[in-house]
């Protein structure tokens, strides 16, 4: 009933409604009305004081209040919040988890006492995500350049993978149009002469070349990726003696599989794929198995761009106490009230989840039906396979000064 009632306006053909409420809730569109903006064509020069728009004018040149308790910039914070985790300066501290170094710890000289982090007792070797969020100890640099990330002890992970933001999706939209899925990636085959592929494209992973060399891994190869078993691709794993057979598919369908390609302009330790991508689903791995055509597209239509697994199999968010709090002194969302405290984007844990750890593995062969390798390479223009006429182009030999 909620969702019907939610979505009220769009199954009446009226999504102007919610737009309008926006507008109505800003302070920068209120008064304007979406009909009258969408007739003129669907740009409007929203009121700013300046144009383009100078964030801050107002308060630099007209010395108007910045939002914040002092009114003024505020360099330190001395809410009890901050205090505890250690910054109430701007310091630098590890990532919680995509670092090659001790996780979380607070990088600052030895003797440095302008910050006093509450010590919760978090052991360094700590593997839970959510404890070493509250590793509150402050190093020098010497002492954490000669750590070893516990996660890389442990398990082996080595690699910072990211997932991006790309410029052809917008979080999900677009993700299931056959033309923007065939282009949008390398993999993309309107025939699927490939029948592992899901659909008409598949999602891919960067890579350097240096480090899928050492990996065994071939331009164009599926490869495994996997983060902390602590917590993904889903917590409270069974042992291998205790697992059912829906446990097994269940960790077959969640486990990323994906395509790696050559990309020579990320650094060596660092992993990207672009987010917003339909994932697999129960259902899309069964349709692998059943589908005469062997794609992943499921009986209800859900068209995945992975084989098994997403990117968030080896994701997740990270929870700092800092973003939680209920003291902190802001500005509204829409308005230009100052208020207290959690406020959705604004004072709450956000942003893409990419300070994760992982490690990659051979999966497949690249080749036509898992035989050989990826046809592409064989050309001479991919990455780190350059014939004589590809290296000439890249050094700028085809071009002559008259």
């Amino acid at each position: 009933k909620r969702f019907t009632q939610h979505y009220k306006f769009v199954d009446e053909g009226r999504v102007d409604v919610y737009m309008q409420r926006i507008l109505d809730g800003s302070g920068a569109f209120r008064g304007y009305k979406v009909k009258d903006i969408m007739a003129k064509g669907g740009a409007a020069l929203a009121m700013f004081r300046t144009y383009p728009r100078i964030p801050g004018w107002e308060q630099i040149k007209e010395s108007v209040p910045f939002y914040t308790k002092t009114g003024r910039l505020e360099l330190y914070r001395d809410e009890q919040e901050w205090l505890d985790q250690g910054e109430n300066l701007i310091v630098h501290r590890e990532p919680v988890e995509a670092t090659p170094y001790q996780t979380n710890v607070i990088v600052v000289p030895a003797g440095f006492e302008a910050i006093r982090p509450k010590d919760y007792g978090v052991r360094p070797d700590e593997l839970d995500g959510d404890l070493r969020g509250i590793f509150n100890q402050k190093w020098p640099w010497e002492k954490v350049k000669a750590t070893v990330n516990p996660l890389t002890t442990k398990y082996g992970l080595f690699a910072v993978f990211v997932t991006c933001k790309t410029r052809h999706r917008v979080h999900s939209s677009w993700s299931t149009v056959d033309w923007n899925v065939i282009w949008c990636s390398n993999f993309g085959d309107p025939n699927r002469m490939d029948k592992r592929t899901p659909w008409v494209g598949e999602e891919e992973l960067d890579i350097n070349p240096e480090d899928a060399k050492k990996l065994g891994i071939e331009d164009g190869d599926y490869v495994w990726l996997d983060a902390s078993p602590h917590d993904r691709p889903y917590r409270n794993k069974k042992a291998d003696q205790d697992k059912t057979d829906d446990d097994r598919f269940f960790d077959k369908m969640t486990r990323l599989m994906v395509r790696a390609r050559y990309n020579p302009s990320f650094p060596r330790g660092y992993l990207n794929m672009k987010h917003s991508i339909y994932g697999a689903t129960h259902r899309s791995v069964r349709a692998q198995q059943t589908n005469a055509d062997g794609s992943g597209v499921t009986d209800t239509g859900y068209l995945p761009a992975l084989r098994f697994g997403s990117h968030q199999s080896c994701v997740r968010t990270w929870l700092n106490p800092t973003q939680m709090t209920g003291s902190l002194v802001h500005k509204d969302y829409f308005t230009h009230k100052l208020v207290q405290g959690f406020t959705v984007d604004t004072h709450t844990p956000t942003g893409a989840p990419k300070e994760c750890l992982v490690k990659v593995e051979f999966a497949e062969k690249g080749g036509l039906n898992g035989e050989g390798v990826w046809a592409p390479v064989k050309t001479g223009f991919t990455p780190s396979h350059e014939n004589e006429a590809m290296k000439r182009y890249i050094a700028g030999g085809f071009a002559a000064k008259e």
